[in-house]
């Protein structure tokens, strides 16, 4: 059979609302004729549908599950949130070892250019000293 599933779904909304529902005779709804929802429910279980009680077994095995599957993913998401904190306190601890590095690469950048320094400063000293020679020897020839 065919529904319109807009009128079924105002049909499940007047039903929870007032505890009736329309019938329905060959696929098209009787607007004035009202069964209330309790008899409704009985010609169902006369039908061979699942009863109320069995129904009402069903939805609790569900809950039962789902609840499990929450408890789960209740765990999954706390053991999820703690390993976020532990990557953020790492990455605070390896942002401040490279500034430490940072740091000492240039502490060693200025060590490793004293002996330069030394070596610059000993070669002006060496020729300050021949030109001083030279300087002193051509004076002395001139005299």
């Amino acid at each position: 059979m065919w529904y319109n599933r807009g009128a079924i779904r105002k049909i499940a909304l007047r039903a929870t609302l007032t505890g009736k529902i329309f019938a329905r005779e060959r696929g098209k709804l009787k607007r004035k004729q009202v069964i209330p929802l309790g008899d409704y429910i009985s010609e169902k279980e006369e039908s061979g549908s699942p009863s109320q009680g069995e129904r009402i077994v069903k939805i609790e095995e569900r809950e039962k599950i789902n609840s499990h599957r929450i408890d789960k993913l209740e765990a999954l998401a706390n053991a999820i949130n703690s390993q976020n904190e532990n990557i953020t306190r790492l990455v605070i601890q390896l942002e401040e070892a490279n500034r430490r590095l940072e740091n000492q690469d240039e502490r060693l950048c200025d060590i490793e250019k004293q002996p330069l320094i030394r070596f610059t400063s000993v070669i002006k000293a060496v020729i300050s000293a021949v030109a001083g020679a030279v300087a002193g020897a051509l004076i002395s020839l001139l005299l």
